[in-house]
Protein backbone atom coordinates (compact mmCIF):
# COMPACT_ATOMS: atom_id res chain seq x y z
CA UNK A 1 0.00 0.00 0.00
CA UNK A 2 1.54 3.11 -0.83
CA UNK A 3 0.82 6.33 1.00
CA UNK A 4 -1.29 9.05 -0.16
CA UNK A 5 0.25 11.78 -1.36
CA UNK A 6 -0.18 15.02 0.89
CA UNK A 7 -0.39 18.86 -0.29
CA UNK A 8 0.61 21.35 1.44
CA UNK A 9 -0.81 24.73 0.33
CA UNK A 10 -3.18 27.76 1.68
CA UNK A 11 -5.23 29.94 -0.07
CA UNK A 12 -6.10 33.46 1.86
CA UNK A 13 -9.05 35.22 0.26
CA UNK A 14 -9.63 38.64 1.28
CA UNK A 15 -11.66 41.82 0.39
CA UNK A 16 -10.50 45.31 -0.11
CA UNK A 17 -12.50 48.39 0.77
CA UNK A 18 -14.37 48.29 -2.28
CA UNK A 19 -15.51 44.92 -1.97
CA UNK A 20 -13.41 42.46 -4.55
CA UNK A 21 -11.33 39.79 -3.48
CA UNK A 22 -8.04 38.76 -3.22
CA UNK A 23 -6.25 36.19 -3.31
CA UNK A 24 -2.83 34.94 -1.95
CA UNK A 25 -1.77 31.59 -2.53
CA UNK A 26 0.88 29.50 -1.28
CA UNK A 27 2.67 26.39 -2.36
CA UNK A 28 5.35 24.39 0.68
CA UNK A 29 7.56 22.27 -1.39
CA UNK A 30 11.04 21.28 -1.49
CA UNK A 31 11.35 21.48 -5.09
CA UNK A 32 11.19 25.18 -6.12
CA UNK A 33 10.11 24.67 -9.67
CA UNK A 34 7.19 22.36 -8.86
CA UNK A 35 5.96 24.79 -6.22
CA UNK A 36 6.02 27.43 -8.68
CA UNK A 37 4.23 26.13 -10.75
CA UNK A 38 1.64 24.88 -8.49
CA UNK A 39 1.39 28.23 -6.84
CA UNK A 40 0.87 29.51 -9.82
CA UNK A 41 -2.13 27.57 -10.77
CA UNK A 42 -3.76 27.15 -7.49
CA UNK A 43 -4.17 31.08 -7.69
CA UNK A 44 -5.17 30.68 -11.03
CA UNK A 45 -7.83 28.30 -10.34
CA UNK A 46 -9.10 29.90 -7.32
CA UNK A 47 -9.55 33.20 -9.12
CA UNK A 48 -11.71 31.13 -12.00
CA UNK A 49 -13.91 29.62 -9.39
CA UNK A 50 -14.51 32.99 -7.57
CA UNK A 51 -15.09 34.58 -11.21
CA UNK A 52 -17.74 31.84 -12.24
CA UNK A 53 -19.68 32.78 -9.04
CA UNK A 54 -19.88 36.07 -10.19
CA UNK A 55 -17.75 37.57 -7.63
CA UNK A 56 -15.76 40.54 -8.08
CA UNK A 57 -11.49 39.80 -8.37
CA UNK A 58 -9.42 42.50 -7.75
CA UNK A 59 -6.58 43.01 -9.94
CA UNK A 60 -3.29 42.01 -8.89
CA UNK A 61 -2.18 46.05 -8.92
CA UNK A 62 -5.00 46.71 -6.44
CA UNK A 63 -3.25 44.72 -3.81
CA UNK A 64 0.36 47.00 -4.36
Amino acid sequence: MSDPQVYQYSVKISQTAKGAATVDAHVFSNNLEAARVQAVQLYEQTITDLKSKNLAVASPEAKA
